[in-house]
């Protein structure tokens, strides 16, 4: 079998095959190269336009990505989830305006920005209020142990003697456990003055102790007096710790 090759303007060369010389027009072709009449800078200007698309196409998409995932519709996804509005409305009706606890939550915030920017002065205001608080922690820690005289007992279990009976006058009328208090004071009020990070962790696991060890001595009480404890507990006038507060 033999092959011809012709070429032809805008195809380019084509080869034929053919078993005799002068085969039929109609045997099957092989397209071999493909020829161009475009010239160079034709093709490389469509090429760059080519290249000048892809990339137009690649920023829309990076573009659209960012915006899926911007703050402003993050925001607008969880309003929408949350329905802000309706809160916003009832929150500024004037109905009942000023009788929910606006109050407090206006406080809440307050201290919140403060402990997030405090500024200076309040620094020194808070020094000056923790002194304040270590003073008192010390005076009721005083009452305290006035008040129990002789049946004061550093451990949790009340003291063995007989003729001791359960304090609930003095300062033991407002709280069951005023030298506990005291003490709280004191750590909170030294820890704030002396801006002492470690003195208000310290502060805060003598609190957990003191928690821990209240329950014993409350449980060992009220087997030791039974009725007569359990009714000074469930008094409403009594905290168990600092007077009207805790």
């Amino acid at each position: 079998m033999q092959i011809t090759s012709q070429i032809r303007p805008g195809y380019g060369i084509i080869q034929r095959p053919s078993l005799w010389p002068g085969a039929h027009p109609s045997a099957p072709v092989r397209l071999v190269s493909r020829t161009s009449n475009r010239s160079p800078a034709r093709m490389r200007a469509q090429r760059d336009e080519e290249r000048g698309r892809f990339i137009d196409v690649e920023a829309e998409s990076s573009e659209d990505r960012a915006k899926s995932f911007s703050l402003e519709s993050l925001f607008e996804s969880g309003a929408k989830a949350l329905e802000v509005r309706p809160l916003i409305d009832e929150l500024t009706s004037g109905e009942d305006l000023g009788k929910r606890g606006e109050w407090w939550f206006a406080a809440q915030l307050w201290l919140v920005a403060a402990l997030l920017f405090p500024p200076a002065p309040l620094e020194e205001l808070v020094r000056v209020a923790g002194s304040g608080v270590a003073l008192g922690g010390v005076v009721l820690a005083a009452a305290g142990l006035q008040s129990l005289g002789n049946s004061l007992s550093p451990l949790p279990a009340p003291r063995r003697a007989d003729d001791h009976s359960l304090i609930t006058t003095g300062v033991y009328q407002y709280a069951r456990h005023p030298m506990y208090g005291g003490l709280l004071l004191l750590a909170f009020g030294l820890s704030a003055a002396t801006a002492s990070d470690l003195r208000f962790a310290a502060s805060f696991a003598l609190y957990l102790v003191l928690e821990q060890k209240v329950k014993l001595e409350e449980q060992a009480l009220e087997e030791r007096y039974g009725d007569e404890y359990r009714q000074y507990c469930r008094k409403s006038s009594v905290r168990k710790f600092i007077p009207w507060i805790l």
